[in-house]
């Protein structure tokens, strides 16, 4: 199902768009 990023650009996107995701989880459970 989840294949590993290959290049940098790849692993740098995947990377924000954990941290996004996290940030937003953050948000909805302590706001």
């Amino acid at each position: 199902m989840f294949s590993l990023p290959k290049t940098a650009a790849e692993v740098t996107a995947t990377l924000l768009c954990l941290l996004i995701v996290a940030a937003f989880i953050k948000v909805y459970l302590f706001a």
